[in-house]
């Protein structure tokens, strides 16, 4: 028995699906052969969901402008969930079985999707300035470490 047949799979992109094709593109193409696949595109003007290639590319969903700079996690929390349900309304069974998120700037607590896997795949830098200060935060620290232990 194959795991991954008919599930409901939703990739969080920070590339749009029209931008150079590269890995995530090719994981929507080659799971949807078998599973719904929500390819979801970063904010952009475009309206609308639309079929490319099997995958189900979503353009729009309920964006709330500002949630990373709000200081409180649960009103972060609280906020995604507005988004997350916004985007359910838009695949086939209102639910997702796999989340697979490249972003790190947006839907970041992926426990709220309520999906029985979670994928949080960073290969970027991310535009999330928060992210980026913790990381140069934790290289210092790292560095500073190392050259006491010397």
């Amino acid at each position: 028995m194959n795991y991954l047949n008919d599930k409901n799979i939703l990739i969080i992109s920070p590339d749009s699906w029209d931008f150079l094709p590269v890995s995530k593109h090719h994981y929507a193409i080659e799971l949807a052969k078998t599973n719904h696949v929500y390819f979801l595109n970063p904010p952009s003007e475009k309206k609308g969901i639309f079929l490319d290639k099997g995958v189900n590319v979503i353009n729009d969903y309920k964006r709330i402008q500002g949630i990373n700079k709000i200081p409180f996690t649960f009103i972060k929390r609280f906020l995604m969930k507005v988004e997350i349900k916004s985007i359910l309304k838009k695949t086939s069974k209102n639910k997702i079985d796999i989340v697979w998120s490249f972003d790190t700037s947006r839907l970041y607590f992926l426990d709220l999707f309520k999906a029985k896997l979670k994928i949080a795949h960073i290969v970027d830098l991310s535009e999330n300035f928060y992210f980026k200060t913790q990381f140069c935060l934790q290289i210092i620290v790292f560095v500073f470490l190392r050259s006491i232990k010397k």
